[in-house]
């Protein structure tokens, strides 16, 4: 066996996780966009070949953020059943407009199936205090609290016992 087969599985998982790791400190990107990232490069090296894939799987924590910022709700949905019962970070909110009402619904539903596992909540909340607020901003501003609305309401019967960290941050 020679190159990557021949290395022992625990070191090429420790590779491929690395690998799927996008920070670079001079870019511009959030913290929800480098999650996204990492999701969209742990879903290509899956395709490369079977052992890339059992691999991955077999590594919970690749998989353990979730955003609204991931449009494509089967993502989610194999996100969360690839993450086990590794401790959920959830992002509510991104950079730029707010998801529409139904898929921020959508992808807070899936999430709730797995409350249990939810150790961190990020809301990502616009910052008009020191800007001059337009129409547009406005309008985001008042999707986003609809969408604050929506969590409320569909928390509403959940305990989050294993909540450790709840942030709000002010892009």
């Amino acid at each position: 066996q020679y190159g990557l087969s021949s290395l022992p599985d625990d070191i090429l998982s420790d590779i491929l996780v690395l690998a799927t790791e996008c920070e670079d400190e001079d870019d511009e990107m959030s913290f929800t966009e480098h999650q996204e990232e990492k999701l969209y490069a742990a879903m290509k090296f899956m395709h490369v070949c079977s052992r890339f894939r059992l691999l991955l799987l077999g590594r919970p924590q690749v998989w353990s953020v979730l955003s609204t910022g991931i449009s494509n709700i089967e993502m989610v949905r194999h996100c969360i059943k690839y993450a086990k019962s590794a401790p959920l970070h959830i992002c509510v909110g991104s950079p730029g407009p707010p998801s529409p009402k139904v898929q921020f619904e959508a992808f807070i539903t899936e999430c709730l199936k797995s409350a249990e596992n939810w150790r961190c909540l990020t809301f990502y909340l616009p910052n008009f205090q020191w800007m001059r607020v337009d129409e547009e901003e406005t309008e985001h501003s008042e999707d986003m609290l609809d969408n604050i609305s929506s969590f409320s309401r569909l928390t509403n019967e959940y305990n989050f016992c294993s909540l450790e960290s709840l942030e709000m941050r002010f892009n």
